[in-house]
């Protein structure tokens, strides 16, 4: 108790001060106050943007468990190696997975690897357990809607790059600059079912799958990405398998949160998610249907020293 903490001449204080109205007058309540990578950066998060390229590429850090950063690895270095056949080794090609995950009650999206591809940098291997809120980028996209984001064939790298700096995609306030050289970009939602009781709310998406490339005139067709998405489908289905069985002292965990699930939140934008411009440079594909669990699901394996009771 409070009164078990203070000394006495601060309780009686904070108690002489509590009005009628509100009995928690100077009481710090339980709940965290802070966004999910609120100290990973110095000053304040209106300044954020403003910060130099090489802290953005490594900031905003949160606990990622080690099997799940394995996990998202082995999948992407996978995806990457099947992408690379039909990629230039001269030109970048970058795969990565992103998990959702509440941190102080709002849900982010997490960097759950590094960047696994072709011709990568020394800064696409530093981001791993990074940060996002879910609306900025192609990837708030594909976590708004739902749906799987691409950009149209031939899109000017120039437009697309200024787009994803603007209010509407707001990358800048969470992430490094786009390269001037992207030519392709592709946002791949795994999805809960939407129905309530078969997905952990609110947003039933798990996580977003991410590409992008550098090689001119790059495109990943329907017939690739109808792949893309089988792949995804298998490897969800192989971990709630997981997920049901016990791996020595490896478990797929529920996230600890400190609120009731109602009380999570999703971050959210002002800004249409599918404006004018968005529809001039992007496309919804909706003729492929995202990777989509069974149930409610969480990217969260890690070690654990409970036993369940059976």
């Amino acid at each position: 108790m409070l009164k078990d903490v203070l000394s006495e001449y601060l309780y009686k204080l904070i108690s002489s001060a509590r009005t009628e109205k509100d009995a928690n007058y100077f009481l710090q309540p339980h709940a965290p106050a802070w966004r999910g990578g609120y100290f990973g950066f110095p000053g304040r998060e209106l300044d954020a943007v403003h910060l130099p390229e090489t802290t953005k590429s490594s900031w905003k850090k949160e606990y990622l468990p080690g099997p799940t950063a394995l996990m998202a690895t082995a999948f992407c270095a996978s995806l990457s190696g099947v992408l690379a056949a039909g990629h230039s080794s001269d030109f970048r090609l970058r795969v990565v997975l992103h998990r959702v995950v509440s941190f102080g009650g709002r849900e982010v999206l997490q960097q759950a690897c590094d960047y696994q591809g072709v011709a990568l940098s020394h800064a696409d291997k530093s981001g791993v357990a990074r940060t996002f809120p879910t609306h900025v980028g192609t990837i708030g996209l594909a976590f708004g809607t739902r749906q799987i984001i691409r950009s149209r064939k031939k899109v000017s790298p120039t437009e697309l790059r200024l787009y994803m700096k603007s209010p509407a995609r707001a990358l800048n306030e969470a992430s490094r600059d786009m390269s001037p050289s992207v030519t392709f970009v592709l946002a791949i939602p795994i999805v809960e079912p939407p129905e309530p009781n078969r997905h952990t709310p609110p947003s039933s998406v798990v996580g977003v799958i991410y590409i992008d490339s550098q090689q001119p005139g790059y495109f990943i067709n329907n017939k690739v990405l109808s792949g893309i998405v089988t792949m995804a489908d298998g490897f969800v289905s192989g971990l709630q398998v997981l997920s049901e069985s016990r791996l020595q002292r490896l478990s797929n965990m529920a996230p600890p949160v400190l609120f009731a699930p109602n009380k999570i939140v999703a971050e959210t934008n002002s800004h249409p998610l599918f404006d004018a411009t968005a529809k001039r440079l992007l496309e919804e594909v909706t003729s492929i249907v995202p990777p989509m669990t069974g149930g409610p699901f969480q990217m969260n394996f890690d070690y654990s020293e409970f036993v369940a009771l059976e």
